[in-house]
């Protein structure tokens, strides 16, 4: 039987970065890429043609309007499933990597799997990746994802439901892109694992949350509840090293590695730890 056709969707703006290990990661891993570019003013939309038609499909463009829209990144995201014809389809971020459970060496072969199942969707495990303190990324001109240190995000299981089959009648929109809903969900039984590059550096941390500016219509919804009010010395704690890390923060032996320590799961995030 033939593996089934899987989309991935990325909205990402000024993502030079990470996008290379974005875009790379995700076609590995047996995905077909639509990039959506919200208005980058980086280089990020050049990297990213390297791939078209190396398993980046095409680049949709969605406009920035000055505040960071969930619910407009959602709907864009949206109209690309109604106009795909892959049997499953999927969307990340550009600091994500979806990657597979141990018994699948890839994660199409996951979806495979869901469907021989009758599964319609998978949730994923969030480990949130941080650079170790005394040791951020500066200056460097892209992220290779060679961070080993994490901590495993899962304040209510499931929680990340990001591939479904497109036929399903599931939907995100509702759910901040966090939960499926529709008339039927057949969860799979395995979850795999999303890495979440969150931040590489203090200066990042910094550059992407305080300035941010969330869209009314996100706020009235009641969504990002955890970013809204983070203070500069929330980042600091943990950049200077003043935060306990014991049953918190685990590491990889290599990039590799496949063994997660999913004990002691956080509720709250970094910034959220003092």
């Amino acid at each position: 039987m033939p593996s089934p056709s899987l989309l991935a969707i990325v909205c990402a703006r000024d993502e030079a970065v990470q996008i290379r290990r974005c875009l790379a990661g995700l076609i590995a891993e047996g995905f077909e890429v639509v990039l959506l570019d919200h208005g980058s003013t980086d280089a990020t939309r050049s990297i990213a043609e390297d791939f078209l038609g190396q398993g980046l499909i095409r680049i949709e463009t969605l406009p920035w309007t000055g505040s960071f829209s969930l619910s407009d990144q959602l709907r864009a995201k949206q109209a690309i499933v109604e106009t795909s014809r892959h049997d499953w389809v999927s969307h990340f971020d550009a600091d994500e990597l979806p990657v597979a459970a141990p018994m699948f060496e890839r994660v199409i072969d996951a979806v495979a799997a869901a469907a021989e199942q009758n599964c319609n969707c998978i949730n994923f495990h969030e480990l949130v990746f941080l650079p170790p303190p005394g040791r951020e990324r500066f200056g460097a001109p892209e992220f290779c994802g060679d961070h080993l240190d994490y901590y495993f995000f899962q304040p209510t299981y499931p929680r990340l439901m990001r591939i479904w089959r497109r036929d399903s009648g599931l939907s995100n929109l509702a759910a901040g892109g966090h939960q499926l809903r529709g008339v039927e969900r057949r969860l799979f039984p395995v979850d795999l694992v999303l890495r979440h590059f969150i931040v590489l550096s203090r200066a990042a941390a910094r550059a992407k949350y305080l300035p941010r500016v969330f869209s009314e219509e996100d706020l009235a919804r009641g969504w990002h509840g955890n970013r809204v009010n983070i203070q500069a010395e929330a980042i600091d704690a943990y950049f200077d090293g003043r935060l306990a890390r014991a049953d918190r923060i685990h590491s990889l032996r290599d990039p590799d590695d496949h063994r997660y320590e999913l004990s002691h799961p956080q509720i709250k995030h970094f910034w959220e730890w003092g």
